[in-house]
């Protein structure tokens, strides 16, 4: 919607409105556009939590239903904008085509590549829950806090086989964790799929996963 100059004169511009800004409101939304696949977590979170009122989740769909005023707020900081004065409802529905698919132990919500082929980001918290285990871990063996794998057992409670699997993703190549907290991973990757037969070479590593792990410009990483 933001992309669309029509689109966001029609939900969100005023009667009122001079032409400087009508041209601020435009700007705005396609900076925002522009600039939300690189935004951090943080700053999305944020706007998101102040614009969208409702979410529904439909077996092949998502409705989104945002407020037409507060988003207006977040383009052009106007707080002085209420919702009776824009057209119609202070709602706007949102279409998204998604479905609901499990993943291992998981129930994601898989969203098809945008109109320009890129493909949005989605963290999984079992992917980074793992990566942050075995990074802590492998700390504790390396300021000795913990001797080895089996004090990593006694102290955690874990039992062995998943502790030596989980350690074994602390030797991930580094851009291969930046495109999993990025949330580039496949949809389908589960913690199982990541550790089984892990290599410990990073070459080989990027050359198993340069056919799953894209990035947002739609590029693979390279071995």
């Amino acid at each position: 919607m933001l992309q669309s100059d029509h689109e966001v004169m029609d939900q969100l511009g005023l009667p009122t409105d001079t032409p400087a800004q009508t041209q601020q409101l435009l700007t705005a939304a396609r900076n925002l556009s522009s600039q939300w696949l690189s935004a951090s977590p943080m700053k999305i979170h944020e706007s998101t939590k102040r614009v969208i009122k409702r979410v529904v989740v439909h077996p092949e769909k998502v409705e989104l239903y945002v407020s037409r005023s507060e988003l207006r707020d977040v383009l052009v900081k106007d707080r002085s904008t209420s919702p009776s004065q824009l057209r119609g409802d202070d709602l706007i529905a949102l279409e998204i085509e998604a479905k609901l698919k499990r993943c291992g132990g998981e129930v994601r919500l898989v969203m098809p590549p945008n109109s320009k082929g890129e493909i949005p980001g989605r963290s999984s918290p079992s992917l980074l829950k793992a990566i942050a285990r075995a990074h802590e871990w492998r700390e504790r063996i390396m300021n000795g806090s913990a001797q080895d794998l089996r004090s990593i057992v006694k102290q955690t409670g874990f039992n062995q086989r998943y502790v030596s699997r989980i350690l074994a993703c602390a030797f991930l190549a580094p851009d291969i964790v930046e495109a999993i907290l990025d949330g580039r991973q496949p949809h389908d990757l589960t913690v199982q799929k990541l550790w089984s037969n892990l290599p410990t070479n990073w070459t080989e590593q990027r050359k198993r996963f340069r056919h799953s792990l894209i990035r947002h410009d739609n590029s693979l990483i390279r071995p």
